[in-house]
């Protein structure tokens, strides 16, 4: 749980949130428990080819979106980060390459995510890989803490 928490905790300064809150209890419960609520998966890259998986250099966390009018599930991506260290040399490209693989292998009809707003480089970043604002969804929430 460490470097997953601590890859969000990276992820969290990078975005200019104060601090990532989930606990180990949370992340074990969430993406390793009985049923977990989404998949995650730590990003390699290999040094030499054939020597194995290589380092681990990034996370990624996804979940699946029922489709209400597709008629088939979307891929949700929460997290893709890489390490600053990895930055720049193709590997995020590649990791959401491998993403669409894997939403497509299960019959997914497309990936999601949100980006933080004013985010530049981010945007930039996902318009490179040809992923399209969904210029007509708004994002609606209200915090449940109070079950009201």
């Amino acid at each position: 749980m460490p470097l997953i928490r601590g890859y969000l905790e990276q992820l969290a300064r990078h975005e200019g949130v104060a601090r990532a809150r989930a606990s180990d209890e949370f992340l074990r419960h969430t993406l390793f428990g009985a049923t977990p609520m989404a998949v995650a998966h730590l990003v390699h890259v290999r040094r030499t080819a054939g020597e194995g998986p290589g380092d681990v250099c990034g996370l990624t966390v996804h979940s699946w979106k029922w489709g209400a009018f597709s008629g088939a599930m979307d891929m949700y991506l929460h997290v893709l980060f890489v390490d600053s260290a990895f930055r720049g040399q193709g590997v995020g490209r590649a990791v959401v390459h491998r993403l669409l693989d894997i939403a497509g292998a299960h019959g997914a009809s497309r990936l999601e995510l949100l980006t933080t707003a004013g985010n530049a480089s981010a945007s930039a970043f996902y318009d490179r890989l040809g992923l399209a604002t969904a210029s007509h969804m708004v994002v609606r929430r209200k915090s449940c803490t109070t079950g009201k």
